[in-house]
């Protein structure tokens, strides 16, 4: 399947598995029941996760619409033998870091990104992109003076700088920082989409795609008898439902406003043209066949087996997922992705989560594709002490001759909702040749903190002469290998 089409596929999947709000369908229709028995299952793993991290989801609603700004600190620690074999001062890395900052205000249209390094114990000025609602502002040790450039100049200087004219559907939202940083959605505007998008792809379905039934299956290793709802999709089904969703995608001026910059930052065309090239290539496609059947205990769902049969546009290729799954105050699941491609022979993943703030989580991801089989397992002892979360993880990686690497993050997590500010302190340690490092991590997250975003003495690129242009840019290119030789040294 090309990439393109793979993309709405992936928007399909997503919005038929988070089926919510479906409360316009209220006769006992099969169709009915594997929608409603989807929206169970998406909120009671809402509410499992909403209720585990409730702190840290309050915090991040906070920050749809309230300013914020947060760092990140990295710093290393080698043993000695390990640094005396590289000729490497152990006063030269514990004295070095790497601080990144990023804070956004939708409201008041101002942005930053920077990342600042001390090496040896010397701070080096920062690399600082920042934005308010007229201009984007670049500051760094490669030029003495801030640069500026206006939001309404961005084409005259992109011309200017590379040469040539622009690209017929130059989009400068690609190079707006207050664009790229815009906020999530509100809970209310993403339940709003939800529905919209449900019910367009609810309106391509018909009644007769669904059907009841009862089968005996294996739960966790034990045979039960359930009942079954059936939805099938022909290769007609799906390329309708994905030419609506497209559709509703291309007017959707929320989706462009979050997606659109990216799109345009990896192709010349417009989100509008995006979406156009996208809708051309669903007939082209050979979708096959979907088969997706729900195992339910009631009204919940307990397991699922999605067979796709001439999937990816090979008619020998068939594709089969099957999840069983348990969410209560623990969970327990059982993932498992087969192929007759040899691209994705096997894929499984297995674990628990137990116990309620004490927990601990166990879960493993193993493939066997020929060749690169491989095991990733991750267990997790975490404690909930009012607003501190405390987390020992311990990640062992199986390769496919059976040699194992092993890696373990202790950390702590304080969000303090009350207070508006999240900190953590954490360390990521591994060996090498059987010499300790760790990574320390520690970040800061204040919400509500305004941003400060000055214009002061900053250089409009756009009101240099042609000389002053190409001197600036000689001057960057000197002050580039300058820096690249005192880290050299």
């Amino acid at each position: 399947m090309g990439k393109k089409v793979g993309i709405i596929v992936g928007v399909l999947v997503l919005l038929l598995a988070a089926a919510g709000g479906i409360y316009y369908y209220m006769t006992n229709t099969p169709k009915n029941k594997y929608l409603l028995s989807e929206k169970q299952s998406m909120e009671t793993w809402g509410s499992y996760f909403d209720e585990r991290f409730k702190n840290e989801v309050a915090l991040q609603d906070e920050m749809v619409n309230e300013s914020y700004r947060g760092s990140v600190k990295l710093s290393a620690e080698v043993s000695d033998s390990l640094l005396s074999s590289l000729g490497v001062p152990a006063s030269m890395v514990e004295s070095t870091n790497l601080v990144f900052n990023a804070g956004h205000d939708e409201k008041n249209q101002q942005s930053e990104l920077s990342f600042v390094p001390t090496f040896a114990g010397t701070e080096i000025d920062k690399f600082e992109w920042t934005a308010d609602k007229d201009a984007q502002y670049i500051a760094a040790p490669l030029f003495n003076d801030k640069l500026m450039v206006k939001n309404a100049d961005m084409k005259k200087v992109y011309e200017r700088i590379a040469g040539e004219p622009a690209p017929e559907d130059f989009d400068p939202s690609m190079l707006n920082l207050n664009e790229l940083m815009a906020s999530n959605m509100t809970q209310e505007e993403a339940e709003e989409m939800q529905y919209r998008y449900l019910k367009v792809v609810m309106d391509s379905l018909e009644d007769e795609q669904f059907e009841k039934g009862k089968e005996t299956t294996d739960v966790f290793g034990k045979k039960e008898e359930l009942n079954t709802v059936t939805m099938t999709l022909e290769d007609a089904d799906i390329k309708r439902v994905l030419k609506n969703v497209g559709a509703e995608l291309k007017k959707d001026e929320k989706i462009k406003k979050m997606f659109g910059s990216s799109i345009t930052s990896v192709t010349t065309k417009s989100y509008e043209e995006s979406i156009d090239d996208l809708l051309k290539d669903i007939d082209d496609e050979k979708f096959g066949k979907i088969v997706a059947k729900n195992f339910l205990d009631g009204k919940t769902i307990v397991k699922r087996d999605i067979n796709w049969t001439g999937a990816d546009g090979k008619e020998d290729n068939n594709m089969l997922f099957t999840m069983t799954e348990k969410v209560d105050d623990d969970v327990q699941v059982v993932a498992e992705l087969k192929s007759s491609d040899q691209a994705v022979e096997g894929f499984r993943l297995e674990g628990t989560s137990k116990g309620k703030g004490t927990v601990k989580d166990d879960y493993t991801v193993t493939s066997i594709t020929e060749g690169e089989e491989f095991a990733i397992n991750m267990k997790n002892d975490e404690k909930l002490d009012g607003n501190k979360r405390t987390n020992n993880i311990d990640f062992t990686i199986t390769d496919q001759t059976g040699e194992t690497y092993n890696a373990k993050y202790e950390g702590t997590l304080d969000s303090d909702v009350k207070n508006n500010k999240q900190t953590s302190k954490g360390t990521i340690s591994f060996d090498v040749d059987g010499e300790p490092i760790k990574i320390n991590i520690d970040t800061t997250t204040n919400v509500k903190e305004k941003l400060n975003v000055k214009a002061d003495g900053a250089v409009d690129l756009n009101t240099l002469s042609d000389a002053e242009l190409q001197e600036l840019q000689d001057s960057i290119e000197t002050n580039m290998e300058m820096l690249f030789s005192q880290f050299g040294a």
